[in-house]
């Protein structure tokens, strides 16, 4: 009986996939699925569109498809974050009912940042801060501060082969900074493939600043119906679970249940 290691075990993955992808209950080399196609659009890719209506337009949106029944869509004005998200044809997040709201009616007092809040897959809060408003040393700072409100810069989107591999990347910088300000750019890559079924979102945050300065981070993952109901569950390797507040203290027995819709919770 013979034993394959670690190594062994990643050579022979790589080597896999560059000799094919998995789609529709086969393997496929870039070369037969070329073959069949006009263009690789017919199967997936990444495609750019405007709004423009209402309190969106002008936000342009980059909607990244695979040919495994992911989409979603990157809004660069909103500081590249994840909006929209579906599996085969099936809404994976919470739209809220503010909409996709344009960068230019955020206001950032007290919890006016709801008011821009469009929900989706991915919302990011921060970066110098990021929670409820507060008033540090005469500044005020409001509810999750602007990075989901402020345009990114250099952002560029890709279509590329990897041997067999269709790799679909976005890639941009979101800055933040001021006149006596921290001066924070965080560099952000989406990736995914043509026969996946999940992205990558990586971050990272550089100060590019002259003095030290905080780094506040979260990200709003806004998961929704229909992949939410009451008969969903969370599965993960917990050992403990501990309450936040007093609230979650009632219901600590029931953390890895969803409840059906209920008002103000």
């Amino acid at each position: 009986m013979s034993s394959v290691g670690l190594d062994e075990v990643a050579a022979i993955t790589a080597q896999q996939k560059e000799e094919s992808m998995h789609l529709w209950r086969r393997d496929w080399s870039r070369a037969e699925l070329i073959k069949r196609v006009g263009t690789l659009s017919q199967l997936g890719g990444i495609t750019r569109f405007e709004n423009c209506d209402g309190k969106a337009k002008g936000i342009t949106a980059l909607r990244v498809r695979t040919a495994a029944g992911l989409e979603y869509a990157v809004l660069p004005e909103k500081g590249l974050d994840v909006f929209e998200a579906a599996y085969l044809g099936r809404s994976l997040s919470w739209h809220s009912p503010a909409g996709v709201v344009h960068p230019a009616y955020y206001d950032s007092r007290n919890f006016e940042w709801l008011k821009t809040f469009a929900g989706g897959m991915v919302t990011t809060c921060g970066s110098a801060t990021a929670g409820p408003p507060f008033e540090d040393q005469g500044e005020e700072f409001g509810l999750h501060r602007a990075i989901s409100n402020t345009p990114a810069e250099h952002v560029n989107w890709f279509e590329e082969w990897n041997g067999n591999d269709l790799l679909l990347t976005i890639k941009g910088n979101v800055r933040e900074s001021g006149v006596f300000s921290p001066n924070l750019v965080t560099h952000r890559t989406i990736q995914t493939s043509l026969d996946a079924r999940s992205f990558c979102l990586t971050d990272r945050v550089g100060n590019e600043g002259s003095v030290d300065a905080p780094l506040m981070r979260i990200y709003h993952y806004n998961f929704g119906f229909p992949l939410l109901t009451d008969r969903g569950r969370i599965y993960c390797p917990s050992r403990q679970v501990n309450a936040r507040t007093e609230f979650a203290a009632h219901h600590t027995g029931s953390w890895k249940e969803f409840e059906g819709p209920q008002r103000g919770i």
